[in-house]
């Protein structure tokens, strides 16, 4: 109907709740990969998953509840293999061989945003460095003896 008043809608598949907040967070993830965190943005995320940034908010109410959403999303399943590598190892904890490995097996793409987001906690007034500093110290937890 908007048509004959010449605004085309573009129309997207409709998804529940949880597909589009996975397809969001894949969205961000390659944004995030490829240009770096500091080009992540709400804005951007919607023209790169093709919503409204409306759509974005709801799902994710400021960029850093989506910084931290988008590192759940991508490194839960490294924490828990870390996290069980320590309890089959005791008190020692994961070698630093296996660590490495598994850091090294993760795509280039999600190496540079964990990178990315570590060399925040360096810069006190950088909006993620909280966030930063909370990885930061969870990987040492994780990782050292």
């Amino acid at each position: 109907m908007l048509a004959r008043y010449g605004v085309l809608s573009v129309s997207r598949a409709y998804l529940k709740f949880p597909d589009r907040r996975r397809q969001l967070l894949a969205a961000a993830a390659e944004v995030a990969g490829a240009e770096g965190l500091d080009q992540l943005t709400m804005a951007g995320l919607a023209k790169a998953a093709g919503v409204s940034r409306q759509l974005v908010y709801e799902h994710f109410p400021d960029r850093a509840a989506l910084v931290r959403d988008l590192l759940v999303d991508r490194f839960s399943a490294l924490d828990d293999t870390v996290a069980s590598s320590a309890r089959a190892t005791g008190a020692a904890g994961p070698s630093l061989r296996v660590a490495c490995e598994l850091m090294l097996a993760l795509p280039a793409s999600d190496r540079h945003l964990l990178r990315s987001l570590l060399l925040r906690a360096a810069t006190p007034e950088h909006e993620l460095a909280q966030l930063a500093t909370v990885l930061r110290e969870r990987v040492i937890d994780r990782w050292s003896t």
